[in-house]
């Protein structure tokens, strides 16, 4: 007689992919990509729940590959990002763009860029002119940079669109990921076939680091929080070393730039030496000048002299930002705010990684200046949102150099409101 054996139970679980659960096969739940969907050559649904994690993991492993490169950009950015765990497809070099084809989405992503996009970051006609017409054209000849125009657009119309915003941030996260590892091989052999559009992409990926940092949430462009980063957000505490880092390629491409197209952006540069600072509005000059005296020799802080110098430095650079948005026939706004990212020395940098209070400082005082171009989509709120976190890092204690920024940023009746900061601005003068 057979003896009927009890059936194994089988849980099953509900937390699988999308495609596995359509295909009707068992999901490893492998994340930022399950190996069936990697096996078939399909997008994984959890590159859409997880798509910043894939995203930091792609940026990573390319960034840790090419850190054998000669490349500057390659060797600056390769020290810099965390590495992290996952597979990542390596690619080969990068096929024509007769390889590739782009769907309807596509098109309506680089209309958009050109119609719009363009003009959320380019705040001089020139500029952009440059990126409607010759930064797409080249963008027609090396792939890496069109999947990046459109995970930009794809970002900006999540933006515009909020009804749309999940349909649209999947093809954002979908194209920035091939968009970098198109971009690995690229990098990695900087020519002068190709360092023009590798420029071009480092500047829209700073474009789309800042662009996509969310108001709502603390601030960590300078500085990462304390614990580790959720796996669900951006590490943006690396973007100013990204920033930096493309000053590298600049460097080692300079003639080649400054000849081309590209020269538009290094020409309303040539009028002012690097180490020129223009007139102060008095009430700025006061309140800037002041500043120092949180690190001097006076003063309680007990920070070795170099890193003290390199803080003068790094205020004298802020004193720069300050008195060009107000100089006539100086480069555009957005320019010169973002030109304090790769003027402060690199100790200064590593302080504000390490949130040193005296250095913070520095970066409650930037803001200001970013408040100050709010008028443009690509600074609106910026400001006001990296204040908050500042002086939530920085705490009590230093009412006396956060009273002018908070009342020009925030205004005078934030401190008496609710605020996401603690109760030390109440006594602030």
């Amino acid at each position: 007689m057979d003896v009927i054996r009890p059936r194994r139970p089988h849980h099953k679980s509900r937390t699988g992919c999308l495609q596995c659960k359509t295909r009707k096969v068992k999901c490893d739940e492998k994340k930022p990509s399950c190996q069936k969907c990697e096996n078939y050559g399909s997008t994984c649904s959890y590159l859409h729940t997880h798509p910043m994690k894939s995203l930091h993991s792609q940026c990573s492993t390319m960034m840790r590959r090419n850190s054998k490169s000669k490349s500057p950009l390659a060797e600056t950015l390769s020290a810099k990002l965390e590495s992290s765990p996952g597979p990542v497809v390596s690619p080969t070099t990068s096929p024509g763009p007769s390889s590739y084809s782009f769907s309807i989405l596509d098109m309506e992503l680089l209309h958009y860029y050109t119609m719009y996009g363009v003009s959320d970051f380019a705040d001089f006609v020139s500029g952009q002119e440059l990126f409607q017409t010759t930064v797409v054209e080249l963008a027609f000849q090396f792939p890496f940079l069109m999947h990046e125009i459109l995970a930009f657009a794809a970002l900006q119309l999540s933006h515009a669109r909020p009804l749309k915003a999940a349909y649209y941030h999947e093809a954002s996260t979908t194209h920035l990921t091939t968009a970098l590892q198109l971009f690995q091989p690229a990098i990695s052999d900087l020519t002068i076939e190709n360092c023009q559009a590798c420029f071009a992409f480092t500047v829209i990926l700073f474009t789309f680091a800042w662009t996509s940092q969310d108001s709502n949430l603390p601030n960590h462009l300078f500085f990462g929080p304390d614990g580790a980063e959720n796996e669900s957000t951006f590490p943006h505490s690396q973007w100013v070393r990204l920033y930096r880092g493309y000053q590298m390629v600049i460097s080692s491409t300079w003639q080649e730039l400054h000849r081309g197209p590209f020269k538009v952006l290094f020409e309303p540069w040539s009028n002012f030496h690097e180490d020129y600072i223009p007139p102060l509005d008095p009430t700025d000059d006061i309140h800037l000048s002041s500043l120092s005296s949180a690190w001097s020799s006076t003063s309680p802080c007990d920070l070795p002299l170099e890193q003290r110098r390199g803080l003068d430095r790094a205020l004298d650079m802020l004193k720069r930002v300050f008195g060009l948005l107000r100089a006539p026939n100086a480069p555009s706004p957005v320019s010169v705010v973002m030109s304090w990212f790769s003027s402060i020395p690199d100790e200064v940098e590593a302080m504000m990684a390490r949130k040193v209070k005296e250095a913070l400082l520095l970066v409650a005082y930037y803001c200001v200046c970013i408040h100050r171009t709010s008028n443009l989509s690509l600074m609106s709120g910026k400001g006001k949102n990296l204040l908050k976190t500042t002086l939530d890092v920085l705490g009590p204690g230093w009412e006396t150099w956060t009273a002018w920024p908070i009342e020009v940023v925030l205004g005078r009746e934030w401190r008496g409101g609710k605020t996401m900061s603690v109760d030390f601005i109440s006594g602030a003068s």
